[in-house]
């Protein structure tokens, strides 16, 4: 699809290439830069291909739907062209976009700077890692040295678009990239109605803006909305495809996210409609897969704003509806509020809407059997793609009850002040058995296409919508379980009164937090499970998930050999092999989402310095005691790093930004503390 060699310059040799057509990494590393497209020599042997970038010149875009959907303009066309021969260069772009300094986390909260100056729940790893900083000005002083040599590279990787990649494109492509958001983004934030997009987006190539008399559009305000709402379509789209290179799928969605920032107007804002709430909508989804957290977190906002002047917020009885109308008023409305408690729960920062949802959820009914006139209902022996987004939004309801919880009585909680560190554990535990009943019985009410067990997993089918929408419903499942069993592993890992642990031998909540804490490892296992047997299938959780998925249980693994009343040893098979299968997953999806090398390296490095302390606890028991038969823990000194990586070398890339892996309020890390202060 894309013809890197039709970017390049044939003309007169050179030694060196001339700094206005090399790349942004060699620039700064004033290195020779063969101008190669998409990724230049030296940045793939230096194996940092994700940060080989091409300044762009300031050239708006063509904006018109036909810029998107044929191939005779190329955007860029213009963006690397080395010099002419007359020896003028091209002029870097000004705008505050590319200048801007780069102090944010991405939109699941797994890379925050120095001096991001957010807030972050005390449970999320953000909060964790500045602790980290505040107790070592070693590591502090190290790091800001790293940073500062390194911050303009940085700034310049994170805020341009991946200009070596040229987004021209046929119909061909364009109709792909549409055709993965409706199997994979559609089923689980459904707020547009295909039908209606689809009769827009044939009109939408044979029209330019201000063309009103297309009977499709009612204004050129509105065809400007929807062309900026296809970018953003295009943009989650693309990162399902097949048609671009796993490498350059970023880029390319990036590139779309631009031109849909280019057609966005703020004065819209002013008089909002369905439409802008459904832009606003898209707007944040996709800023969930990149390094914009604080974007994601605000158009999110701006959304529920936008929906609650227009009353989605309530059950307007008012007026009458039609069907379509009715029906995608609620599921506008309930994808506001599955955000607004997902991006609670990844930020550990309150939700906008409060209390009890009133708005009843929507039909599960397809869209092309929703009616303008009169009431369409769903086949009975076609089961509906909604299912997945109604019983998600059924799953989220027992979320708001789980972040309660965990703010409450998850011990360190600064939100819950005295009453987290005072809470008795029995008390914990009482809750920790409601709320997990109540998902098990979310899971015998769901649909029979939609139930899944342990045992079905290697038995579910990896291409076909349906399998897709089980896949996904049982990742949140399992990690919501994640959630409400973690208090009571940390609280394990984090007692160190062997007193007060023999007194629960003497009752019976020693053996119900014993089974909690198996419940959950077993968890964890299942969810790194999932996530393993569906690598390369084309139905799968998105990358970004997978990997948030994939840490958050290999986090539990690492709390779980720390725990006081589970006996897990590294050395156990089925930890060897769920942790084997962690770090395949992550280097599957190391092209996919950048931070993926930096987890492994986190991982890793944790690894390393818990065998090294299990391996000392060895040698005393065995300068004591006899040695015994069995399979030991492989020696420290036969490891790749013997002493493990420092933690300023595993909290930070080698760009010098903190490395906040997937830090959510999912994953309270004070744990680590107790690797730190025992090596």
């Amino acid at each position: 699809m894309f013809d890197p060699q039709s970017l390049r310059h044939e003309g007169h040799k050179r030694k060196r290439l001339k700094v206005n057509g090399a790349c942004d990494a060699c620039r700064d590393r004033k290195t020779r830069c063969d101008g190669r497209h998409p990724v230049c020599l030296a940045c793939e042997t230096r194996n940092c291909a994700q940060y080989c970038r091409y300044t762009r010149r300031a050239k708006g875009n063509d904006l018109t739907a036909a810029s998107i959907t044929s191939r005779p303009v190329s955007v860029q066309s213009t963006i690397s062209a080395p010099p002419s021969a007359s020896g003028k260069t091209s002029q870097r772009i000004a705008s505050s976009t590319w200048d801007s300094p780069a102090k944010e986390s991405d939109g699941l909260a797994t890379l925050t700077s120095y001096d991001d100056n957010s807030t972050y729940g005390s449970s999320s790893t953000v909060a964790f890692f500045r602790r980290i900083l505040s107790a070592d000005d070693v590591i502090r002083s190290a790091v800001r040295l790293e940073r500062e040599e390194n911050s303009q590279h940085r700034q310049k990787s994170l805020a341009k678009p991946h200009a070596s990649v040229a987004v021209l494109l046929e119909r061909r492509e364009t109709d792909d990239f549409i055709s993965c958001y409706w199997n994979f983004v559609h089923p689980m934030f459904p707020v547009l109605h295909k039908p209606t997009f689809c009769d827009q987006y044939s009109h939408a190539g044979e029209m330019e803006i201000g063309n009103e008399n297309l009977s499709c559009f009612s204004s050129g305000r509105e065809h400007a909305v929807f062309l900026s709402m296809l970018n953003l379509v295009c943009a989650l789209g693309c990162q399902f495809s097949n048609l671009i290179r796993d490498v350059q799928k970023t880029s390319v969605a990036y590139e779309f996210y631009e031109r849909s920032k280019q057609a966005f107007q703020h004065d819209w804002l002013d008089a909002a409609d369905l439409s802008i709430v459904q832009l606003l909508i898209l707007n944040g989804v996709y800023l969930q897969s990149t390094r914009h957290a604080n974007r994601c977190w605000n158009s999110v906002g701006l959304a529920i704003r936008a929906s609650q002047i227009l009353g989605l917020h309530v059950e307007d009885q008012r007026h009458a509806m039609s069907q379509l109308e009715h029906q995608m008023r609620r599921r506008i409305w309930h994808t506001c509020v599955s955000l607004d408690r997902l991006l609670s729960m990844t930020f550990g920062r309150p939700t906008m809407i409060h209390g009890t949802n009133s708005v009843p959820l929507p039909l599960i009914i397809d869209d092309e059997y929703l009616r303008v006139e009169g009431v369409g209902v769903q086949p009975h022996d076609a089961p509906s793609y909604l299912s997945l987004f109604v019983n998600s939004c059924v799953l989220l309801e027992i979320l708001r009850d789980v972040l309660h919880f965990v703010t409450t009585c998850e011990p360190g909680s600064e939100q819950a002040g005295e009453e987290a560190n005072s809470a008795p554990i029995p008390s914990m535990v009482a809750q920790v058995l409601e709320l997990n009943r109540r998902l098990d019985r979310f899971s015998t009410t769901l649909p029979i296409y939609l139930h899944m067990g342990d045992s079905d997993m290697e038995k579910l089918p990896c291409s076909n919508e349906v399998g897709f929408q089980k896949k996904v419903l049982y990742c949140r499942f399992l990690l919501t379980r994640l959630l409400v069993l973690r208090p009571m592993l940390l609280s394990m890992v984090a007692s160190t009164d062997d007193l007060h642990c023999a007194s629960l031998n003497e009752n019976l909540d020693y053996g119900i937090i014993r089974q909690c804490c198996d419940l959950c490892i077993s968890t964890a296992y299942n969810l790194i499970d999932t996530v393993y047997v569906n690598l390369g299938t084309m139905y799968s959780s998105s990358s970004w998930h997978s990997v948030y998925f994939t840490f958050s249980s290999a986090i539990v693994m690492l709390a779980s050999l720390k725990s006081n009343v589970l006996n897990m040893q590294a050395t156990d098979p089925s930890f060897q092999l769920h942790w084997t299968r962690c770090l395949a997953i992550l280097d599957y999806y190391k092209e996919h989402v950048c931070s993926a090398t930096q987890v492994i390296r986190s991982l890793q490095a944790v690894q390393q310095r818990m065998f090294k302390e299990q391996q000392k606890r060895a040698d005393l028991y065995q300068s004591t005691n006899p040695p015994v038969g069995g399979v030991g823990l492989t020696p420290i000194s036969q490891l790749s790093n013997a002493d493990g990586p420092s933690f300023a070398d595993v909290f930070y890339s080698p760009d010098g930004s903190i490395q906040d892996d997937f830090g959510t309020n999912l994953f309270n890390l004070n744990w680590l503390e107790l690797f730190q202060s025992e090596t």
